[in-house]
């Protein structure tokens, strides 16, 4: 057990069966869900939640598994001793964490200066996954436990394009807890896209807009629903893809980006800038991430070209 496991281990002993909530970011993905499930393990009394929605592959697997996390905003504070965040950070990604006590944080993002507060926080930036940092400091991990947290694994880590020696013995570590083979871990944490999703993504190539830079192509795109399942269908073939959609309510520009392992620029500083230019908030991981900008998606979109390719 290393140091992050001993100070786990110290705070479920003192917190084990408060009543708490778990929760994970906007639009929560396989890697969030399945670290709820995990933790919700180890916490009889506690609530699983979610910020707002969860996105396609994430929804798939929570019916595949049988959970159904509330929302956040819907929970009294005063039923609850207090919150636990997995997998983010930021506080414009857990609005509803406001006035809320949180406890524990868990977290594989990078630290900036605008993160939550919590009584304990547990970051490795290193990890490709939110669950391989539960997965290595649980005391016990049940076999549909076990299942979940792979499942999280495969999914956070794009098929291991990112990833390390650990994140694979891990992987390995898991699958015999659950007595589960790669290809079925593989559906449930890469779930097949619907009709409705694959026509969704072919329309998008119709639309999206090319740009070379040298030898790098940068793929843009506006979308009405479901930007981060399109931006990574485009990535397979897209040096880098930034897709937007707008948020008429909110007046602001939701970008999810993604970029394959030729482009040196780290996909997160660019939408970390995109966001501070744009009055939002940005980050994620290096070939994976995401911003929110108070401007039009053609304006966003534009500039985030020229933020990549002058960094190129």
């Amino acid at each position: 057990m290393n140091e992050l496991g001993d100070k786990f281990l110290s705070f479920l002993s003192a917190n084990r069966n408060r009543r708490m909530a778990i929760v994970s970011h906007m639009n929560a993905d396989v890697d969030a869900l399945s670290s709820i499930y995990a933790l919700h393990s180890v916490f009889p009394n506690s609530e699983m939640a979610i910020e707002d929605r969860m996105d396609v592959p994430g929804k798939m697997f929570a019916d595949r598994i049988g959970i159904s996390p509330r929302k956040l905003s819907s929970l009294k504070k005063e039923d609850y001793d207090g919150l636990i965040v997995v997998d983010t950070s930021a506080p414009q990604l857990v609005k509803s964490a406001e006035g809320w006590p949180i406890l524990l944080i868990i977290d594989h993002h990078r630290e900036n200066d605008h993160m939550l507060k919590a009584g304990l926080v547990l970051r490795n930036s290193s990890a490709a996954a939110t669950a391989e940092m539960i997965a290595e400091i649980l005391p016990e991990i049940k076999p549909e436990v076990a299942f979940a947290l792979a499942c999280g694994i495969v999914s956070d880590s794009a098929r291991f394009k990112g990833g390390h020696l650990s994140t694979f013995k891990m992987l390995v570590s898991l699958m015999e807890k659950c007595g589960k083979d790669y290809p079925e871990i593989l559906q449930y944490g890469e779930p097949e896209p619907t009709s409705e999703l694959k026509e969704l993504v072919l329309k998008s190539v119709k639309k999206m807009r090319i740009t070379r830079h040298g030898n790098y192509l940068i793929a843009t795109v506006k979308v009405r629903e479901h930007e981060s399942y399109v931006a990574s269908a485009l990535s397979e073939f897209a040096d880098a893809v930034f897709v937007a959609r707008w948020k008429r309510a909110d007046g602001e520009t939701k970008i999810s980006a993604r970029a394959r392992k030729s482009v040196p620029v780290p996909i997160n500083e660019v939408m970390m800038q995109l966001g501070n230019e744009f009055h939002g908030a940005g980050g994620g991981h290096a070939k994976a991430a995401g911003s929110s900008a108070k401007a039009k998606p053609e304006i966003v979109l534009k500039r985030c070209v020229e933020i990549l390719s002058g960094r190129l």
